[in-house]
C-alpha cells in the first residue's frame, strides 16, 4: 500500500477539483483496499454535499460509491477501466468528470469479485509455499491469482535465489497473457503486463542478465504505452530503469532520472518510494566517488522511508553506507555505524547480504590493523560466497584475507591462497581490465614479491573496475 494522499488531495478529489495526477493518485490507491481514506473521502463528500447540495444533485450514488471503495478493487494498476477509457492530459481537467465517473462504475462492477480474486491469490500463495510452483496453474486456479501469487514469489526470493527469481517472474509474464479472459479490459490487461515484464526485467539485472534485463525492460515500457498511464506504475518502470543504468555503470544518467523519481513521488505523497529514490541516488553518487553527496542522500532518504512497509530497505541503505566509508576511509565512522546497527544489519536481508556485510566487516578491521577481527570475518564471507556458488566474491575476498595473513607474517598461507584465488579468476568471463590485473598477480607470486598492500590494492580495484569499467590497475611497481 502506497503512503496515503495528503488531506488537501482527498479535500479537491470530494469537491471535483483535483489535477489528474491528483485524481489518478486517489481513485489508485482507493482501488488498492485502503478503507481509512475511503471512510475519510466519505466524510468529506458528506459534509460537501450537506452543505452545497447542488454540486451532489447529479451524483446521488456517492455514499455508495465510498462502500464500494471500501471493498477495495484487488487488480491495482489501473484506475481508468471501462468499456471506453479516458486519458486525461493537463489540459482535460474538463473531461475529468466523465472519466471519474467510468472509474467509479469499474470500481462498483469488480469490486466484489476483487475480493474473491485476492482470496485466490492467497489460497495460491499457501499451496506454492506447501507444495511448490507445480501445484497452481492458470487454467485451474485462474490467471490473476497465479499471476500476484507469481509476482509474489519472485520479490521473496530476490536475496537469496536470483534464478527463483527470474523463473517465477517470467511464470507472471505467461500468465498475464490469459488476462483479458478473466475480464480485464484491454487498457487493464496492458497495466498488468507491462507489471510483470518490469518485474521480469528486475529479476534479470538481479541475475547479472543485463542484455536480457534492457531489452525486457523496453517490452514492459513499450507495453505501458497501451495501458492506462498510471502514475504508480510509470514510476515503478522508471525506478527500474534507474536500477538497470547502476548496474550498467551509467550512474549519472541514473542520479538524474532518480531526481525526476523523487520529486514525483514527493509530489505525491508518497515519501517512502521518494526516500528510496534519494537512497538509490545516494548510491550512484558513491560509485560515482562522490562521498559526502552519497552518505548525505542516503541519510535523507533513511529519514523518509517507512521501515514497516520494507523492512530490508533500511539494511541495505546502510549496507552501502558502510561499503562507502570503508572504500572512502572513513574508518572510524564505519565502526561506530556498524556498532549502532549491527542486529538490524544481520537480520536483514538473505544469506548472500549477510556475507556482504562480514566482507565489509573484514576490510574495516584489517584497514584498523584488527587483524584476528578482520580473519574471522572475512573467513566466514569466503565460506559463504563459495557455498552459495558466487565465484567471483569468493575469490576477491580470498586476495583480502591473504592480504591479512601477509600482515600477520603469515606468508606461506597467503600465498597458497591468492594463488587459489587467481585460479579461480583464471575460469570466470573478466573483463579486460581485470584480466590484466591478474596476469600481474601471477607474475608478482612467481617473483615472490607480493606484499599485503599490493593484495589489498588488488582487492580493491577489482571491486572498482565491476562498478567502472575501463579503470587499469596499477601496482606501484614493475612486477616483470
Amino acid at each position: 500500500m502506497s503512503d496515503h494522499p495528503t488531506s488537501s488531495i482527498l479535500d479537491r478529489f470530494a469537491a471535483g477539483e483535483p489535477t489528474p495526477l491528483e485524481a489518478r493518485l486517489v481513485v489508485t490507491h482507493l482501488m488498492r483496499g485502503c478503507t481509512a481514506c475511503a471512510e475519510a473521502l466519505r466524510s468529506r463528500a458528506k459534509a460537501l454535499a450537506a452543505s452545497e447540495p447542488d454540486l451532489f444533485a447529479d451524483n446521488p450514488d456517492l455514499d455508495e460509491l465510498a462502500e464500494d471503495f471500501e471493498i477495495g478493487l484487488q487488480p491495482v494498476a489501473a484506475p481508468w477501466v471501462g468499456e471506453e477509457d479516458v486519458q486525461l492530459t493537463a489540459e482535460q481537467d474538463a473531461g475529468y468528470d466523465l472519466a471519474l465517473e467510468r472509474a467509479l462504475s469499474s470500481v462498483r462492477m469488480h469490486g466484489e469479485q476483487a475480493i474473491a480474486r485476492k482470496r485466490q491469490a492467497e489460497d495460491v500463495l499457501a499451496r506454492i509455499a506447501a507444495e511448490g510452483p507445480g501445484s497452481v496453474s492458470a487454467e485451474r486456479d485462474g490467471a490473476y491469482p497465479v499471476y500476484e501469487a507469481m509476482l509474489a514469489q519472485s520479490w521473496a526470493a530476490r536475496h537469496d535465489d536470483p534464478a527463483k527469481m527470474v523463473d517465477y517472474a517470467w511464470q507472471a509474464v505467461r500468465v498475464s497473457g490469459f488476462l483479458e479472459q478473466e475480464g480485464f479490459n484491454p487498457r487493464h490487461t496492458a497495466d498488468l503486463q507491462a507489471r510483470a515484464l518490469g518485474e521480469l526485467a528486475n529479476a534479470l539485472r538481479v541475475a547479472d542478465r543485463l542484455p536480457e534485463a534492457s531489452s525486457t525492460l523496453e517490452q514492459a515500457e513499450s507495453r505501458s504505452r497501451n495501458g492506462s498511464g498510471d502514475p504508480i506504475l510509470s514510476l515503478r518502470l522508471a525506478d527500474l530503469r534507474a536500477s538497470l543504468l547502476i548496474s550498467t555503470h551509467h550512474y549519472r544518467e541514473a542520479v538524474e532520472l532518480l531526481e525526476r523519481v523523487q520529486a514525483d513521488h514527493f509530489d505525491l505523497g508518497d515519501r517512502h518510494n521518494a526516500g528510496r529514490a534519494l537512497i538509490s541516488q545516494g548510491i550512484s553518487l558513491g560509485y560515482l566517488g562522490d562521498a559526502r553527496q552519497a552518505l548525505a542522500r542516503i541519510d535523507r532518504g533513511l529519514s523518509m522511508i517507512d521501515e514497516k512497509r520494507e523492512p530490508s530497505l533500511r539494511a541495505q541503505a546502510l549496507h552501502n553506507q558502510l561499503l562507502f566509508m570503508a572504500s572512502f576511509g572513513l574508518l572510524d565512522q564505519a565502526v561506530a555505524l556498524l556498532a549502532q546497527n549491527r542486529a538490524a544489519l544481520q537480520q536483514s536481508g538473505g544469506r548472500l547480504d549477510r556475507a556482504k556485510l562480514r566482507d565489509i566487516e573484514g576490510r574495516i578491521h584489517a584497514r584498523l590493523g584488527n587483524f584476528d577481527r578482520a580473519e574471522e570475518a572475512l573467513r566466514e564471507a569466503a565460506a559463504e560466497f563459495e557455498a552459495a556458488g558466487v565465484q567471483g566474491n569468493h575469490a576477491v575476498v580470498c586476495l583480502d584475507l591473504a592480504a591479512v595473513l601477509l600482515a600477520e607474517g603469515r606468508n606461506a598461507e597467503a600465498q597458497v591462497l591468492a594463488a587459489q584465488a587467481l585460479q579461480v579468476f583464471r575460469h570466470l568471463e573478466l573483463q579486460e581490465e581485470v584480466a590484466e590485473a591478474m596476469e600481474i598477480l601471477d607474475r608478482v607470486l612467481r617473483s615472490e614479491l607480493v606484499t599485503s598492500g599490493f593484495l589489498q590494492n588488488l582487492a580493491d580495484f577489482v571491486r572498482r573496475a565491476r562498478l567502472n569499467p575501463g579503470l587499469r590497475f596499477l601496482p606501484g611497481f614493475d612486477p616483470a
